[in-house]
C-alpha cells in the first residue's frame, strides 16, 4: 500500500513539474487548446513514429526542390542557351524566380485541405506531386533537341514542385508538433529541420558527383531520377505509417476558401507580419547559401568541387545546431528572445563571413560551418512560433500561406538580385543579407509585442 501511495505521488509531482514547465514556455494560458491533432488521438503511438512520418517526406522534398536551384549550373546552358554561360546562368535564375510566383497559390489549397481533410492525408499527397515533375525533368529533352518547349516545359515541372513544397515544407512540422505536444515543439523542430537540411545535403552530394562526372554525357538526370524513386518509397512508407493516426479535428468552413483566408490575415494581422517576415529571411539564407554561394565562389576562382565538399559539411553543420536549438527550446528557454539573438548574429556575422569565405581553404570551410549552423539555429526557432502564432483551426491557412509568401517573394528573388549586386561589387551580396536580416529583426520584434501565441 505504501508503494501503491509512493507511485501515486510521484505521479502527481511529474504532471505538476509538466504543467509548470509549459506554463512558463507558452505566452498564453494553457487552457487555449493546442492540437488539431493532439497526443490523445494518437494510439500507443513513439515519437519515432511521428518524426518518421513528419521527416521522411520533408527530407525528400527539400531534396527535390533544392535540386533544381542546386543544379542551376549544369541546366542553364542546356535548357536557356545563351551568348555566355553568365548570361545563361542567369536567365536560369530568372526562370528560378519566376516560378516561386506560385508557391503562395499552392499553400492555399494545402492549408484549406489541410485544416479541412487533417494534417495526415495532407502530408501523403503532398508526396505524389513531388515525385512526377522530378522523374519529367530527368527525362525531359534538352534546348538542342525540342528548342523553346524544353525551358518552357522545365519551368511548369519546376511550378509543380513549388506547388508540392508549399504544403509539405511547414505541414510536417504542424503536424509533429500538434501530435507530440508543447513540451516537444523545439525537438520537433528541430528534427524536421535536420530532416530538411539532409535532403538538401543529398541534393548537394548529387551535385558534387555531377561536377565529377560532366565528361559523361546526362549524368545530371540521375539525381532527378533517384528522386522520383525515393518518393515511391517514402510514399508507401507514409502509407504503412498512417494506420497509426486516429481521425483528426477537421475545420469547417462557412465562406469560399480565398474569403476565408482574407479574414485569417485581416483579423491577425500581427501574425500574418510574422510568419511572413520568419519565412522571408529564411528563404534568403537559405537560397543565399544553398542556390547562390555555390556558383558564385567557382566563379571567382574556387574549385567546384572543393566548393560542393564546403557546402555538404556546412549542411551536416545545419543539421546538428537545428537539433541543439530544439533541445534548447524544450528546456523552458525564451523562445522570442533565443530567435532574436541567432537574427542579431545573422546580421553581424554575415557580411563578415561573406568577405571570409572568398579567400578559399580554411577560412571558406569555417565560414560555411558558420553560416550554415545559423542557418541551422534559426530554422529551428522560426518554425516553433510560426506555429504557435495561429490557433489549431485555421493554423494550417494562417502559417502555409504567410510562410509561402515572404519566402516566395525573398527566397525566390534572392540568387537574381545577388547575382545583380556581384556585379556592382563582390562584396555586396553579405552586405544586403546582413541589411536584410537587421530589418526583419526590428519587425519581427514589433509584431511579437503585439501578437498572442498559442
Amino acid at each position: 500500500m505504501e508503494a501503491k501511495n509512493g507511485s501515486y505521488i510521484t505521479l502527481y509531482l511529474r504532471d505538476y513539474i509538466f504543467k509548470y514547465r509549459i506554463s512558463s514556455m507558452r505566452e498564453v494560458p494553457l487552457s487555449v487548446t493546442d492540437a488539431a491533432v493532439s497526443p490523445s488521438s494518437v494510439k500507443r503511438l513513439s515519437k519515432v513514429k511521428v518524426l518518421t512520418f513528419a521527416s521522411i517526406g520533408n527530407s525528400l522534398e527539400l531534396y527535390d526542390f533544392s535540386l533544381y536551384g542546386i543544379m542551376l549550373p549544369f541546366l542553364a546552358p542546356l535548357f536557356f542557351p545563351a551568348e555566355s554561360p553568365l548570361m545563361s546562368l542567369f536567365i536560369a535564375w530568372l526562370s528560378f524566380a519566376i516560378t516561386f510566383c506560385i508557391a503562395p497559390v499552392g499553400s492555399i489549397f494545402w492549408g484549406w485541405y489541410g485544416d479541412k481533410f487533417g494534417r495526415v492525408p495532407m502530408l501523403r499527397l503532398s508526396l505524389i506531386t513531388m515525385a512526377v515533375p522530378s522523374l519529367g525533368i530527368a527525362l525531359l529533352p534538352t534546348y538542342d533537341t525540342i528548342g523553346l518547349f524544353a525551358p518552357a516545359i522545365l519551368i511548369i515541372l519546376r511550378i509543380m514542385q513549388g506547388v508540392s513544397a508549399s504544403g509539405e515544407i511547414m505541414g510536417a512540422k504542424i503536424f509533429a508538433m500538434e501530435a507530440l505536444g508543447a513540451r516537444n515543439h523545439g525537438l520537433c523542430s528541430g528534427i524536421i529541420s535536420c530532416a530538411g537540411a539532409f535532403g538538401v545535403l543529398l541534393a548537394m552530394s548529387m551535385a558534387y558527383a555531377t561536377s565529377t562526372h560532366e565528361t559523361i554525357e546526362n549524368f545530371w538526370r540521375i539525381p532527378f531520377f533517384i528522386g522520383s524513386c525515393l518518393f515511391v518509397v517514402a510514399r508507401l512508407w507514409r502509407t504503412y505509417l498512417a494506420k497509426a493516426f486516429t481521425s483528426q479535428q477537421r475545420s469547417t468552413f462557412e465562406q469560399p476558401v480565398h474569403q476565408e483566408l482574407f479574414a485569417i490575415i485581416t483579423n491577425q494581422p500581427y501574425s500574418s507580419i510574422i510568419v511572413f517576415m520568419l519565412g522571408a529571411l529564411l528563404g534568403i539564407l537559405t537560397y543565399s547559401m544553398h542556390a547562390f554561394l555555390n556558383p558564385f565562389l567557382v566563379q571567382q576562382g574556387v574549385e567546384a568541387t572543393e566548393v560542393y565538399q564546403f557546402s555538404i559539411y556546412g549542411l551536416i553543420s545545419t543539421m546538428a545546431f537545428a537539433i541543439l536549438t530544439g533541445i534548447y527550446l524544450d528546456n523552458g528557454k525564451n523562445l522570442k528572445h533565443t530567435n532574436r539573438v541567432i537574427i542579431t548574429l545573422i546580421a553581424l556575422l554575415a557580411f563578415p563571413l561573406f568577405i571570409l569565405i572568398q579567400y578559399g581553404g580554411l577560412f571558406t570551410l569555417l565560414s560555411y560551418l558558420i553560416l550554415a549552423g545559423l542557418l541551422g539555429m534559426y530554422a529551428c526557432s522560426a518554425a516553433v512560433i510560426m506555429y504557435r502564432s495561429f490557433a489549431p483551426t485555421i493554423r494550417c491557412r494562417g502559417v502555409m500561406f504567410n510562410y509561402a509568401m515572404g519566402c516566395a517573394i525573398f527566397g525566390g528573388l534572392t540568387p537574381l538580385l545577388l547575382n545583380i549586386a556581384v556585379g556592382f561589387n563582390p562584396l555586396l551580396p553579405g552586405l544586403i543579407v546582413s541589411l536584410a536580416a537587421l530589418s526583419i529583426n526590428i519587425f519581427l520584434k514589433w509584431g511579437l509585442k503585439h501578437a498572442t501565441l498559442f
